[in-house]
């Protein structure tokens, strides 16, 4: 019989094309109301657009990406991200998702905020409401996982922001049809009131479509400890040019063990340096549980050559990846 994990990875390599036909043939067999499903448990922050100088690069798919990475490793970028070109107009303001990147477990898309009559943008933009939902064979749900929400203004053109948004789930996001939406955009006043300049809504639907360049490693027997006490055994490390996924078994569950744990990651690169990496930690487990199954998700702040990751630090144990 197949198990959750083979289903997942079947279903990951299925053709984007072969999703979206089966969506829209399901849609045209039944007309009936498809019951709303579950958002992810997600950590938001929607944060005040901040004033900084995103740097043209060369390259389609990298200059687009460039709020999100900068100059950096623009060959990866170019490989593996795509662009999308959906935009929505709504209260004299445009947004556009302009490119994704991610991997099986990550992604992230990048936005242009412009206003329609091309005159600057006020300072400390920040949106009241803001949703994604992905949905699989006309059904939402991404499971558990993580969202923020940032932003940069463009300094070559003051009509405009580019927004940053980044999701990490438990379940395969590639292939998925996704349906982003912003309403209530603010300027947030020195005195801590806000100024509404349009209520929107602006909703935007595309499909994750990238280049996933997942690849799973094998590691020997490791179990870490967190501050908390408990014991984490790593089962499967899959790693990718900008994020890596673990699939956790918690060997120690305690009474007032939350369901979502600090688990301190950084990446050792070959050179010896450390990089600190934010990431979501998950358990799944009932009351009276002594065991759980569980993930680890986070995306790289910058892309990464897989030869250039010699080990994490996890929990302040070292573990050294196999030689690629």
């Amino acid at each position: 019989m197949i198990n959750r994990e083979q289903l997942l990875d079947s279903l990951d390599q299925l053709d984007d094309e072969l999703l979206l036909e089966a969506d829209q043939a399901r849609q045209q067999r039944s007309r009936r109301k498809i019951p709303r499903g579950l958002t992810a448990a997600a950590c938001v922050a929607l944060v005040l657009l901040a004033t900084l100088t995103v740097e043209a690069q060369s390259g389609a798919v990298s200059s687009l990406l460039a709020p999100l990475f900068g100059g950096t490793r623009t060959e990866i970028v170019d490989h593996i991200g795509s662009p999308i070109g959906v935009s929505v107009s709504a209260d004299g303001y445009t947004i556009t998702a302009d490119a994704i990147i991610g991997d099986r477990y990550n992604l992230a898309v990048v936005y242009t905020l412009t206003r329609d009559d091309g005159q600057p943008l006020p300072e400390n933009l920040r949106f009241q409401e803001w949703e994604t939902r992905y949905k699989f064979l006309g059904f939402f749900g991404i499971g558990s996982g993580g969202g923020s929400l940032s932003g940069i203004k463009n300094e070559e053109d003051p009509s405009q922001y580019q927004i940053i948004e980044q999701w990490s789930g438990d379940v395969p996001l590639l292939g998925r049809m996704c349906r982003t939406t912003f309403g209530g955009l603010v300027q947030w006043n020195e005195d801590g009131t806000e100024t509404l300049l349009a209520e929107g809504p602006w909703t935007l639907s595309y499909t994750a479509s990238y280049t996933d360049a997942t690849e799973t490693i094998r590691l020997p027997e490791t179990v870490v400890q967190n501050e908390y006490g408990v014991e984490l055994e790593i089962e499967k490390l899959r790693l990718s040019p900008v994020g890596l996924y673990m699939d956790l078994e918690f060997l120690t569950v305690l009474d007032d063990t939350p369901k979502m744990l600090d688990v301190p990651v950084s990446i050792i690169g070959a050179d010896g340096t450390e990089t600190q990496l934010s990431g979501n930690c998950g358990a799944n487990y009932t009351e009276g549980d002594t065991t759980a199954n569980g993930h680890y998700t986070a995306m790289f702040p910058v892309p990464q050559f897989r030869e250039e990751i010699a080990g994490l630090r996890i929990c302040g144990t070292v573990v050294w990846l196999p030689e690629s």
